[in-house]
């Protein structure tokens, strides 16, 4: 493969991405107007928060927008001695969908590029993501209802899921399985909690 082949994908991506956060700006200021109707139901609104939501979930991700956290659970079920045969990880976005939703819909959209103010919003804060376990992630949800939510860490203490991080190449290492990669992330994390 070429070296401009190989860009050619990333590079489609984040044209992508730039047309999906343009069309998401103009579809949650078209909202907007529904949304703040003053005969709109509270059920009505949850599912234009929802509709909007959802289209934050379905807009491209990168490794770029992982955050470099990763649980201890998440550690601990990867290491070559746990019970568990196959570890896997969730990414969890910090800041919830609906949350996000939310945000969007009560935005003012004063900027002079919105679009290019939405993209930023998304790299820099609603595609964010961490690696935890699809069962702290079952739990986190419960700390993520948009009338619960203040914000990441707060979320994350609730539900008692702990984040350390490492670098990309030592979650490659994680994900192999390979024993002196986790228990360095480990002890790390120990280190940390200890201090």
């Amino acid at each position: 493969m070429s070296k401009l082949s190989s860009v050619r994908p990333a590079l489609r991506d984040k044209e992508k991405l730039r047309e999906r956060c343009a069309i998401l700006v103009e579809v949650a200021q078209k909202l907007g107007s529904l949304y703040d109707a003053p005969d709109a139901s509270s059920t009505q609104r949850h599912y234009i928060e929802t509709i909007l939501g959802a289209a934050l979930w379905y807009l491209p991700t990168s490794k770029e927008l992982w955050t470099g956290g990763i649980s201890i659970r998440a550690l601990q079920d990867f290491h070559p001695d746990s019970s568990v045969l196959e570890p896997r990880l969730t990414e969890d976005h910090e800041f919830p969908r609906k949350v996000s939703a939310v945000e969007l819909m009560r935005r003012a959209w004063g900027d002079p590029d919105p679009s290019a103010a939405m993209l930023e919003l998304y790299l820099q804060k609603y595609g964010r993501y961490n690696y935890i376990t699809p069962t702290e992630n079952k739990v986190l949800v419960k700390f993520q209802k948009t009338h619960l939510f203040v914000d990441p860490a707060v979320a994350y203490e609730q539900a008692a899921v702990q984040l350390i991080a490492i670098s990309l190449e030592e979650l490659r290492m994680v994900r192999k399985r390979h024993r002196q990669t986790i228990d360095v992330c480990i002890l790390r994390a120990v280190q940390r909690n200890q201090s």
